[in-house]
């Protein structure tokens, strides 16, 4: 399965997309992608395993990159959320 925004159609397709879905529903397709992201990655032995495809503008980036890559983005995403659960207190 490939997944990607329509950013060429719709620039700000990201800040609009989800709009109408339910915290539920949102939350459903964060848990699939987990999912789909541990069964791919159970399938490497070695952190050092290198993706199939160049990614991020340069060449192959191993299982590690990727780990600490999304680690540092989901970090980033919850610092977000703290700031808005502030305003709204």
């Amino acid at each position: 399965m490939t997944w990607s925004a329509p950013l060429e159609v719709d620039a700000d397709w990201d800040f609009h997309s989800a709009g109408e879905d339910s915290p539920a529903d949102l939350r459903a397709l964060y848990v699939a992608a987990c999912q789909r992201s541990r069964r791919a990655a159970a399938g490497h032995p070695s952190l050092s395993d290198r993706a199939a495809k160049p990614s991020f503008g340069g060449g192959p980036v191993s299982l590690r990159w990727i780990f600490v890559h999304m680690i540092e983005e989901t970090a980033q995403h919850r610092g977000h959320l703290d700031l808005l659960r502030d305003a709204l207190d």
